[in-house]
């Protein structure tokens, strides 16, 4: 049994990434829980209650001025990035249970009910499927519960399935997940990941059944339409969203080096011609390293990791659905922010980070750099002639934790500076106008292990 406590101070916009429950938004934000979990051979149990009171001052958002499509429409694909007003105005009070997991396995085998944040992916700041951007949703999980080896190998596999209460639309989430991690010098490990939404509001004949079958369904289009047997292969309308990655991660034990890449597309391709001669259409990418150990202190972590998540340079010559930025599935969010990349749609995200880490004591100072709209400027100038600088974003954050026994302490620091801001009607060149906003984060907290007891061993 372990308890938690966290207070943070924030003078502006909320801005903190991969915080799950968390939310800080302008002002003060308490958050407090007790994690109780249980365990037998064949049996797991983990129940987190918390409280958390935010008080969610109001703040000036400027994606409220949304950003203009060709056809006039109003894109607010950039008004659930996690600076916008993802839990609503005024205070925020939440009394809920979070982090649980029920499971029935043999061996690590099996299956059960969670609504505990998932991470998919090498990366540690972002990846392109899933992340713990923003509260676990409740979802059936089925297969690995702990990695199954045999030999050198090590094999992870999983599948997702929910219903996603807290998304306006409340769409099906899909997903199945599988690593093969081969256990030499280097350690290699290749994984993918698919996922799709699908039924919600936007088509309400969907059951069910048809939305836990689909990530066993053809990659390519062209067998979509063969099976669908009509004649004008346009009338194969994809009613999912798909998505799928795959990554390889290298880890070096000697050196204690660990390099990786993620690559997705978020479209169907129609057939092998088309993914050879447009492998990166709708594509995006995470890469990075992390080294432990530099020179002759083998505290020091070092790290790199850039993604891009841009709109696809072929958009003026066939469909480019942007990652992230369907409507009909509220833009790949639940409980008012992304659960996948936080930095969203049409954007690129790049953090540089080092520090210091022992048993005792952890440091680690992160500079971030993140721009939003970045094709999307050159889209508007293409269809209205004016031009617009992307939104660009820098954060240096320092996050500092000091272990005594069975008790943690941490402090944690991030400045944000952003520019750009707002509606394409203020973002002209040449520069004028174009709103700024700095924002300061302070937050310490602890936690502390209660008690332990083997009731059910």
């Amino acid at each position: 049994m372990t308890a938690l406590g966290q207070f943070y101070y924030n003078d502006n916009v909320p801005n903190l990434e991969n915080s799950a429950e968390l939310w800080v938004g302008k002002g003060t934000t308490l958050f407090s829980s007790i994690r109780m979990s249980f365990e037998h051979k064949n049996f797991y149990l983990a129940v987190e209650p918390y409280y958390q009171y935010a008080s969610n001052r109001p703040f000036t958002s400027y994606h409220v001025h949304h950003i203009p499509s060709k056809a006039g429409e109003v894109n607010q694909k950039f008004n659930v990035l996690n600076d916008g007003p993802g839990k609503g105005e005024g205070a925020l009070r939440e009394l809920r249970l979070r982090q649980t997991q029920l499971y029935i396995h043999w061996k690590g085998l099996g299956g059960g009910y969670s609504n505990a944040s998932m991470w998919w992916g090498p990366g540690i700041h972002t990846t392109l499927n899933m992340t713990n951007n923003t509260s676990g949703f409740p979802h059936l999980v089925l297969g690995t519960l702990q990695e199954q080896r045999w030999k050198s190998l090590g094999i992870n596999f999983r599948y997702i399935f929910a219903r996603l209460d807290k998304n306006i639309y409340e769409p099906f989430f899909t997903g199945m997940l599988g690593s093969l991690t081969y256990y030499s010098n280097p350690v290699i490990t290749l994984g993918g990941t698919r996922t799709f939404l699908s039924g919600g509001d936007y088509d309400q004949d969907v059951t069910w059944q048809h939305a836990a079958l689909v990530p066993f369904q053809e990659f390519f289009k062209e067998s979509l339409w063969e099976k669908a047997g009509v004649e004008d292969p346009v009338d194969v309308f994809d009613l999912d969203d798909q998505t799928l990655a795959l990554f390889i991660s290298m880890i070096f034990p000697e050196s204690r080096l660990k390099i990786f890449l993620e690559y997705g597309w978020n479209d169907h391709r129609w057939d092998w011609y088309d993914l050879r001669a447009h492998p990166d259409h709708s594509g995006a990418s995470v890469i990075g390293f992390r080294k432990y150990g530099l020179f002759t202190f083998p505290e020091i972590v070092f790290g790199f990791e850039y993604a891009n998540i841009m709109t696809s340079p072929y958009y003026p010559h066939r469909g480019t659905p942007d990652w992230y930025g369907r409507k009909v599935f509220d833009y790949s969010t639940y409980d008012g922010r992304r659960y996948a990349a936080h930095s969203g749609s049409d954007s690129d995200d790049m953090l540089l980070y080092i520090g210091y880490l022992d048993r005792m004591l952890s440091a680690i100072v992160s500079f971030n750099y993140e721009r939003h709209g970045k094709i999307y400027s050159v889209r508007l100038l293409d269809y209205t002639g004016a031009f617009r600088y992307p939104e660009d974003k820098l954060e240096i954050s320092l996050d500092v934790t000091y272990n005594i026994g069975a008790r943690r302490f941490f402090i944690y620091y991030e400045y944000e500076f952003a520019e750009n801001l707002g509606s394409p009607a203020q973002m002209v060149f040449p520069r004028v106008d174009n709103p700024e906003r700095k924002a300061n984060v302070i937050g310490i907290g602890f936690e502390t292990n209660l008690y332990s007891f083997d009731i059910l061993k």
